[in-house]
């Protein structure tokens, strides 16, 4: 492989230096060892190395972060099945990955679980998938209810 010209060690906890020293490493190499430019969403029976290998795809293919980067990211996910992958709230994303990459993972696999559950029903609502909480959960939901209370007065 060829010199690097900046060589960062990525810290594997999906931070903001993991992600923009990808951003320094030679893409062009990296991207021989991506598997492929959509990755498709494990099926919920997946193993955590099923689930690792999607996460490394995702992260070298959709974000252009370098393999060994991606790697030591998906690395994170040391246990948990492909239906855990689909079903855990934003929250867990960020703390197993970090900010940065707790939340590019937690968008793409909701959106490909959208996509997917859109196919099998055509009448799947997608506005009641996967719900990410306000960071003051109760106080966006009080106002939540307020202004349905304030709707519904006569």
């Amino acid at each position: 492989m060829a010199a690097r010209a900046h060589a960062a060690k990525p810290t594997g906890t999906g931070t903001r230096s993991d992600l923009e020293n990808a951003d320094h490493n030679n893409k062009q190499a990296d991207s021989l060892t991506c598997a492929s430019n959509d990755p498709p969403l494990p099926s919920e029976s997946a193993t955590s190395v099923e689930v690792r290998a999607f996460l490394t795809d995702v992260l070298c293919t959709q974000y252009g972060v370098e393999s060994e980067a991606s790697r030591n990211i998906a690395s994170l996910w040391t246990v948990g099945s492909g239906r855990e992958l689909r079903t855990y709230p934003a929250h867990m994303f960020f703390s197993v990955f970090g900010d940065q990459a707790g939340w590019v993972l937690y968008k793409e696999v909701g959106s490909r679980t959208t996509r997917m559950n859109i196919k099998q029903n055509p009448n799947f609502d997608a506005t009641k998938n996967r719900e990410c909480p306000a960071p003051f959960t109760k106080t966006a939901k009080s106002a939540e209810r307020k202004a349905n209370l304030i709707s519904k007065a006569p």
